[in-house]
């Protein structure tokens, strides 16, 4: 038996897991246009080094450090400096000691001046005392000590990172659901009504979860990502690529999953935009106004569309708004309004958390299906 209440919720669902997917795939594009892991490494180095500037662009100048990076055509045009986004425990230890200043064969006696004869910063000076406390005459305990605290230090950045990460998605998120006019009220009406749409819909995330079960949601990389730049990688973790190659990495995914995304909205025909041809009155009244109007692909009923809503409008136009796709009134914006803050939020949370809600829907929807309808969903 078809549960109108399980497929409405897997429609909803899908379409956030979509949305989510194009949010993702924007902020890895931005991060990595603009080096903001880059930004975040040095802003949390300045940070952990008690804002000694003079000790931070030592450790930049660094050749083990400086060779980490290059500067891409993007840099050049904005003529900028290249910054590394990851620095590994090791490189940074043998930089900073010898940007400190630390004699190898006196190692626990701190120095008086950095090797730019700038003064050591206070709280620098007593940072190096104590890590070289336990230390005593051994340059390779002492840099093992620094790589420690540096990994403990790094860990807090990286959830500076993912906090940053979350804003940035949250407000890309408001951006496309008011530019799409994906509003929760909406979409839910629409999918509650119209028994085609909704078949539509969770055909389309059936295909979905059984195509991507044993992968990883495109949105996942943002974690992993966030782990490895600028924070520290286990043993044997691959290789942090280039720069250019993350800039043209994160270009394909965005072009992939917004070629995905729209092929699925499409496929599905869920009324989202804000050109529509408006009901008579410009008001949602009766049977015409409760069921999507835009016009069905192939093997779809079009039974709901009136003639008027096929023919292009002047403005071109070509479809009929559905109930609560254009507010008539002051109290429709605000429900309006409402609906989209939903989906803004909802949409930030990411993908991998919509993909497991839609796993356990589409489950649960299996298992209340009649014998013969499992037959034709498999």
């Amino acid at each position: 038996m078809v549960n109108p209440v399980i497929e409405t919720l897997i429609g909803l669902v899908f379409v956030y897991l979509l949305f989510s997917m194009v949010c993702s795939t924007i902020q890895e594009f931005i991060a990595a246009l603009f080096s903001l892991r880059a930004k975040m490494l040095r802003e949390g180095l300045a940070n952990i080094l008690c804002g000694d500037k003079n000790l931070v662009e030592e450790i930049y100048a660094h050749p083990l450090v400086k060779g980490l990076s290059r500067r891409t055509w993007w840099d050049r045009l904005l003529r900028r400096e290249a910054k590394p986004s990851y620095i590994s425990a090791e490189v940074f230890a043998k930089a900073f000691v010898a940007a400190a200043g630390v004699d190898p064969d006196e190692p626990a006696k701190v120095p008086k001046a950095a090797s730019n004869q700038e003064p050591l910063a206070p709280n620098t000076r007593q940072l190096l005392e104590t890590l070289a406390r336990y230390s005593p005459g051994d340059i390779n305990t002492l840099r093992q000590s620094v790589e420690g605290w540096y990994n403990d230090a790094m860990d807090r950045v990286s959830g500076w990172y993912k906090r940053q990460v979350q804003v940035i998605i949250l407000i890309i998120a408001v951006v496309v659901s008011v530019s799409s006019n994906a509003d929760t009220f909406m979409l839910s009406s629409a999918f509650w009504h119209d028994p085609t749409l909704r078949a539509a819909a969770v055909t389309a995330a059936n295909d979905w979860v059984k195509n991507h079960a044993q992968q990883q949601p495109v949105q996942d990389r943002g974690d992993k990502l966030a782990e490895l730049y600028p924070s520290k990688t286990e043993p044997g973790a691959a290789a942090v690529p280039v720069r250019e190659e993350t800039l043209k990495q994160a270009g394909d995914n965005l072009v992939n999953t917004l070629g995905q995304v729209q092929a699925q909205l499409g496929t599905i025909n869920v009324p989202l935009g804000w050109f529509c041809t408006p009901c008579e009155g410009g008001t949602d009244k009766g049977a015409e106004a409760s069921a999507p109007t835009h016009d069905m692909p192939s093997g779809n009923s079009n039974e709901h569309v009136s003639e008027k809503a096929k023919k292009p409008t002047p403005s071109g136009r070509s479809t009929k708004c559905v109930r609560g796709q254009m507010p008539a009134d002051g109290s429709a914006w605000l429900i309006k309004i409402f609906g989209l803050s939903i989906t803004a939020l909802a949409i930030s949370q990411g993908a991998p958390f919509w993909f497991d809600l839609l796993q356990k829907l589409v489950n649960v929807r299996l298992a209340g299906d009649a014998p013969d309808e499992k037959k034709k969903t498999k």
